[in-house]
């Protein structure tokens, strides 16, 4: 039971990630000429929004596989959550190198 519950806060934590992937195109707005890598901006922006929800899909596979096979399955969904949380902040980190400034 308690692994469901993690998996629909997870399912949150995701669709705010993929917010904030989406928002990522604002660090563009301090761009002016060719001084920013529109392309590493984008694929930024395609990291945060959707590698977190393909984390959640093989997190919810592997928990569902546990949970037929009598395991505990628990802390499948802590861990999922940190490495999307990893892969958000890594595509962050993508997006804002990007643009020079930072914003």
């Amino acid at each position: 039971m308690i692994a469901v519950v993690l998996l629909v806060l997870f399912a949150l934590a995701c669709a705010v990630a993929s917010f904030v992937g989406i928002m990522l195109a604002f660090v563009s707005d301090s761009c002016n000429g060719s001084n920013c890598d529109t392309g590493l901006i984008a694929t930024g922006m395609l990291v945060t929004a959707v590698v977190p929800w393909a984390i959640w899909l093989l997190t919810l596979i592997l928990t569902i596989v546990w949970f037929a096979r009598s395991k505990k399955a628990w802390w499948l969904p802590l861990v999922g959550a940190i490495a999307a949380g990893v892969a958000a902040g890594i595509g962050i980190a993508i997006a804002f190198a990007g643009a020079p400034s930072g914003f």
